[in-house]
């Protein structure tokens, strides 16, 4: 014990602390490096755990261009929503409208729609037979009006047929939440006519 004294010296104990205090002093600069510490444009994804601790806090807006976006990484839904149906028959009475095509879309924004309708038209006797078919919006007055049918001077034979197609687009976006937007028809008169094979098909982009 005697023999370790004899060479614990000031300097000995100086050196120690100072060793001790310098190695705690790095861990804390460590833990205490902050953006003030890093120079502009000198850190690079490699520098960053898993290349993925960049987040949209980080990015100013409207910073990155197409070349900097992975396009197949987008999420599309929130911004287009797509939906469509087609039935075989289609088979109004005279003055009462039926519901030929319908399609449902769940909209998470205000979106504006494009609507496109399309059918086919037979008479099945051999008078002429007329129809109006229309674009309807939740219930909402026709938007948009379709007079499918034969002139008194058309082939009028069982398999005579008069195909028709269709657009709407309203003038404004219409809000977020469910729409159903549906073809109707009504024959006009009392010769019978049928609606082949309508459908309808709605695009909605959200709005900006």
């Amino acid at each position: 014990m005697h023999r370790f004294r004899r060479y614990l010296s000031y300097a000995n104990v100086v050196a120690t602390l100072a060793l001790v205090v310098a190695m705690a002093g790095g861990a804390y600069a460590v833990t205490q490096f902050g953006t003030r510490d890093v120079k502009n444009n000198s850190l690079r994804s490699a520098d960053l755990k898993n290349r993925k601790a960049v987040t949209g806090r980080d990015i100013r807006r409207n910073s990155l261009s197409g070349a900097e976006i992975l396009e197949s990484g987008l999420e599309t839904k929130p911004l287009v929503q797509v939906s469509g149906d087609g039935s075989g028959v289609c088979d109004p009475e005279d003055g009462i409208p039926q519901t030929c095509a319908k399609a449902s879309v769940g909209l998470p924004r205000r979106s504006n729609l494009l609507v496109t309708v399309t059918g086919g038209f037979t008479s099945t006797s051999g008078t002429p037979a007329s129809a109006s078919c229309a674009i309807e919006v939740d219930g909402r007055p026709p938007a948009t009006l379709l007079n499918p049918g034969e002139a008194n001077n058309a082939n009028t034979s069982p398999t005579a047929t008069n195909g028709f197609a269709g657009t709407y687009l309203p003038d404004s976006p219409v809000s977020a939440g469910m729409h159903d937007v549906a073809l109707t028809c009504t024959q006009i008169g009392s010769a019978d006519a049928v609606i082949e094979d309508p459908s309808i098909a709605v695009i909605a982009v959200a709005a900006p």
